[in-house]
């Protein structure tokens, strides 16, 4: 019989959201001590109060989700505040029309009156495409041409630096269609922001573990997988092997924050694919509600070499080689996040995958013989 009065050890290697919910939901656990290793836990969440307001470092990043007992796990750790986040892109003529894409995009860009706009999205997923070259395909979808262009492609490419073809179906599905005047830019039942900011969502997180504010070498990861009953990995999948096999390729972005004198658009969040400086700016205290106060707004602009953490299509083959490789030589580790399972996923997707993560440790180390 296994000593059962004994703690069970498990390591987490990153603590962005994945990284961070898996801490939170196995320190809970009896017996079990959460050690944590992360030069900067909260990843590309973090935020900053700047000027009385929470300043997303790394882009907007707002919890959306259908799922009640995500939404719940997240005010558990630290309470949220509901809100609903609205877009607009600006096109090449300098209107600002919204995205997602619904009716009014369609009015304002094509001309078209309202019920042939609600009708046009209706049907986006099940008309054909005409012979006349006024309708484009997106993800399956169907749009107008110039709507398509100005709000799908000239984003998209600039984000991927390829053409819309090459970028996987499930991230183009991640901009829905709205047949009316939805002017969210999520539609789930449940979207809000913590009420304290990020940082200090990830400080409540993380208080039942043991926090080590380091970056472990890819031979310390093979020492842990070793010593721990469990280790959850979120890092880089080729980083783990010292790439061994090669460069796992990804898309990043540059990101600065500036102090504006005037914001002329009517959302806080803008997509700007015609602009050289930025595909994407967020002004903070908009997006927070507050219709006062400074204009502090993050600038997007994509790289090649910065914050890598979307997986392209190209590099899928590689990453199920380093995943055979993992399962092979680390049958304790548990990869979990974005780029540890090299997809692309959302706040509220990261935090489903490290649950399911901690349902299998959870029914391993602690399974009887």
């Amino acid at each position: 019989m296994p000593n059962l009065s004994s703690p069970k050890r498990v390591a987490v290697i990153g603590a962005g959201i994945s990284g961070a919910v898996a801490a939170y939901v196995l320190a809970r656990q009896d017996r079990t001590v959460v050690d944590v290793y992360d030069p900067a836990p909260g990843g590309l969440c973090r935020s900053r109060n700047i000027e009385g307001v929470d300043v997303h470092l790394f882009g907007p990043h707002v919890l959306h989700t259908n799922d009640w007992t995500v939404w719940r796990l997240f005010n558990e750790i630290s309470p949220f505040y509901a809100m609903r986040a609205t877009a607009s892109i600006l096109t090449d003529t300098g209107q600002a029309v919204p995205v997602p894409v619904n009716a009014s995009t369609l009015m304002r860009l094509c001309g078209y009156g309202y019920r042939d706009a609600v009708r046009r999205l209706f049907f986006a997923q099940s008309t054909p495409p005409g012979a006349d070259d006024t309708v484009a395909s997106w993800g399956g979808r169907i749009l107008p041409t110039r709507a398509f262009d100005m709000c799908v492609r000239g984003y998209t490419e600039r984000m991927w630096s390829c053409d819309c073809e090459m970028v996987p179906a499930a991230t183009l599905a991640r901009l829905p269609i709205y047949p009316g005047r939805q002017r969210a830019y999520h539609a789930d039942r449940f979207s809000g922001l913590p009420v304290n900011g990020w940082s200090a969502w990830f400080v409540d997180a993380l208080r039942d573990a043991r926090v080590f504010p380091q970056l472990l070498t890819p031979t310390d990861i093979a020492h842990a997988a070793k010593d721990y009953d469990a280790v959850v990995y979120t890092g880089r999948l080729d980083y783990l092997y010292d790439y061994c096999l090669g460069v796992l390729p990804a898309r990043g972005f540059a990101h600065r924050v500036e102090v504006l004198r005037d914001w002329p658009w009517p959302s806080p969040i803008m997509h700007t694919p015609s602009l050289a400086d930025g595909i994407r700016r967020t002004n903070y205290a908009r997006l927070h509600g507050f219709g006062y106060g400074p204009h502090i707004v993050g600038i997007e602009k994509p790289s090649a070499s910065e914050n890598l953490v979307y997986p392209v299509l190209s590099g899928e083959a590689l990453a199920a080689e380093y995943t055979r490789m993992l399962r092979k030589d680390y049958p304790r580790m548990y990869p979990c996040g974005r780029m540890a399972e090299y997809r692309y996923l959302g706040i509220a997707q990261c935090a489903t995958s490290a649950l399911h993560t901690c349902e299998k440790i959870i029914g391993k180390i602690f399974a009887l013989p």
